[in-house]
């Protein structure tokens, strides 16, 4: 293979990629990363793993850098519209035309080294995570931000050397994959830690948190534990809604501090950074022809309590209870554990399809489920035809719907994009 001559013909090789599905382990992605030169040491890099919450405190690292006047690169994922939202640089995604060269780049280099064995090409994630090892080292940023996609000790950006590794907490998800216990996900999770390197974890129960102290202890690493630093009441403000959010904020700040003696960095300009964070998809509103409609992509029994905590937030606000739009991706019974959660905090609650590979049908839960697909609710891009107008909507259950449904509202095609979610 030579050369693609247009972004759509590398994002549907891309789409072939992803649709050979995972393969854990870290040893193809250090061969990819030796192969592109190491370009993840030429920049500091800040490391960040958890059940909920990494996605917020990634954000807000990036922000408060930012806002220190440093240039910044971010490694997240999934995206929601757009497939360089995963990569930023200054909080710039990279764009198709940036896509298109820096994937035409990789394809001599993983070619080369899967020659004597197919399994040795990159996956999809790992070629997203070989794009931002090169694209942050081409615009020679000050720091980077990396997020892992999931567990931590298997996952691709594990081969990065970070100044710090973050856990931001410990929950119940992906149990197939990274254990049936708390301390077996903390295990996982924790294999970020690198020895001698400081780690910071974030509010959790004490069975994990004392199991990534003992992968702390036994690599040598000094760990800061978030609740050791931070009460309620001294917890930092920020701009995303609940106070699980202002968790991570603490726990944000809590890596700055650490990181002062090698990343300057002032109180006011941390706190500067935490009030101006965005992150779309958590707890975020957009108004569409005067109707709030608020995106949250809640998928598990942590985030499920922190929706409940905004839902009750947003009754008392607005006087009324809110129609709530849920669709789900992966397990029936994550879906069936949501449900009595938000059932007494919606006047009307709407199960939809998501068009994900792993979306749960509505035929699943049988013939009480009222039908409802996205294109009746959202009938074009600028149009929600919920009755009454002023009611406010809330979109949960997946961050994949929540994709979904703003691709929608935004009269962009979800197809393209939708292909390349993980």
């Amino acid at each position: 293979m030579e050369s693609f001559e247009s972004y759509a013909e590398a994002r549907d090789w891309l789409y072939g990629l992803r649709n050979q599905g995972s393969k854990y382990g870290i040893e193809r992605m250090k061969r990819f990363a030796s192969a592109l030169g190491n370009p993840e040491n030429n920049y500091p890099v800040i490391h960040v793993a958890g059940t909920n919450g990494k996605g917020s405190v990634c954000a807000m690292l990036e922000r408060v850098y930012r806002e220190s006047g440093l240039k910044t690169g971010l490694f997240c994922s999934p995206h929601l519209v757009h497939q360089g939202e995963r990569i930023k640089v200054g909080g710039v995604p990279m764009t198709e035309e940036e896509l298109l060269s820096t994937t035409n780049t990789l394809l001599p280099i993983a070619a080369e080294i899967s020659s004597q064995d197919r399994e040795n090409h990159p996956t999809f994630f790992e070629w997203m995570t070989g794009i931002a090892f090169l694209h942050l080292n081409i615009h020679r940023v000050d720091i980077a931000i990396f997020e892992t996609g999931l567990g931590g000790r298997l996952d691709s950006t594990n081969v990065i050397s970070p100044k710090t590794s973050v856990i931001t907490s410990i929950g119940w998800d992906h149990v197939e994959i990274l254990g049936d216990s708390l301390e077996k996900i903390a295990a996982e999770k924790g294999g970020i830690i690198k020895t001698g390197q400081p780690v910071v974890l974030g509010k959790m129960e004490e069975a994990p948190k004392k199991v990534l102290r003992e992968i702390a202890e036994a690599n040598g690493s000094p760990l800061f534990a978030v609740e050791d630093h931070f009460q309620e009441e001294t917890l930092p403000k920020t701009n995303l809604s609940g106070s699980i959010q202002r968790w991570n904020a603490a726990t944000a700040k809590l890596v700055c501090q650490i990181l002062r003696n090698d990343i300057p960095i002032t109180h006011e300009t941390i706190q500067k950074g935490l009030n101006s964070v965005e992150l779309l998809g958590r707890w975020s509103e957009t108004i569409v022809q005067g109707r709030s409609v608020i995106l949250d992509g809640a998928h598990n029994e942590d985030a499920t309590i922190a929706l409940c905590e905004n839902l009750e937030r947003l009754i008392k606000i607005k006087g009324e209870r809110p129609v709530i739009i849920v669709g789900f991706t992966g397990s029936r019974q994550r879906a069936e554990a949501f449900l009595p959660k938000i059932q007494n905090l919606a006047s009307r609650i709407i199960k939809v399809e998501p068009s994900h590979i792993r979306g749960i049908r509505l035929d699943e839960f049988g013939p009480e489920l009222e039908k409802g697909g996205i294109e009746e609710i959202f009938p074009n891009s600028q149009t929600c035809s919920l009755e009454p107008k002023d009611t406010p909507v809330v979109v949960t259950g997946s961050l994949y719907l929540v994709a979904e449904v703003l691709q929608r509202l935004q009269g962009t095609s979800s197809s393209d994009q939708q292909k390349l979610q993980d």
